[in-house]
């Protein structure tokens, strides 16, 4: 029997197995050409739904391993690469935007989404609303009582993230563009107070599935 892994095998090893406290560089042009791209060809999110979804599991009240999140973002389907070498460069793409986004949220800093513009060169934030409460259903539980709480107020942590997501589904009415941006702003503001937030429950969780591993 032949011990040849695949490059999907071979950069999940990588991704699963790499140095914890490595640099956190913002992605390249490049890797971020190629990570929009192989996101729009072969999976289901777009680059603006990848950052959403990507920002709610940084933040979350519990740690979602990446074997449990990377099926998501690749479909639920066995992802092939063309190559080794386009394996590696999307893997490591995912891995230096989570490390960048969150060493951003860690120092208390300001990160900005990535906003996607329509055919109409407008920008109404859908998707990553839609990429971050997806996010959250991995551990729906665990976010229950923030969402509920931002579902009763208008000053809720998560509430400008669900009147977008409640605009794109025609639940509430059209938010107009100085609006959209004060939400944006509130959101910008509220990522790394959730980080803070939840920052003692996710080490529990991750003392709590390291001693289960």
């Amino acid at each position: 029997m032949s011990d040849t892994k695949t490059p999907e095998q071979n950069a999940l090893d990588a991704f699963l197995n790499g140095p914890e406290n490595a640099p956190a560089e913002a992605i390249s042009n490049a890797d971020f050409d190629a990570l929009d791209s192989f996101l729009l060809a072969n999976t289901q999110m777009d680059i603006e739904i990848f950052d959403g979804f990507i920002c709610a599991l940084i933040v979350s009240p519990s740690v979602v391993p990446p074997g449990e999140y990377l099926p998501v973002i690749f479909g639920n389907n066995e992802v092939t690469f063309k190559t080794q070498e386009e394996a590696d460069q999307i893997m490591n793409a995912i891995t230096k935007h989570w490390e960048h986004v969150e060493s951003k949220l860690k120092q208390k800093e300001d990160y900005y989404p990535i906003l996607c513009s329509d055919n109409q060169l407008k920008v109404n934030a859908w998707g990553w609303a839609y990429g971050f409460l997806l996010g959250t259903s991995l551990r729906r539980e665990d976010w229950h009582p923030t969402i509920y709480a931002s579902q009763m107020s208008e000053d809720g942590l998560l509430t400008p993230i669900l009147q977008l997501h409640w605009e794109a589904n025609g639940q509430m009415e059209p938010i107009y563009a100085e609006k959209r941006e004060e939400m944006m702003k509130t959101i910008v503001a509220n990522l790394p107070i959730l980080y803070e937030q939840f920052a003692e429950l996710r080490e529990l969780s991750r003392a709590s599935q390291q001693q289960l591993n």
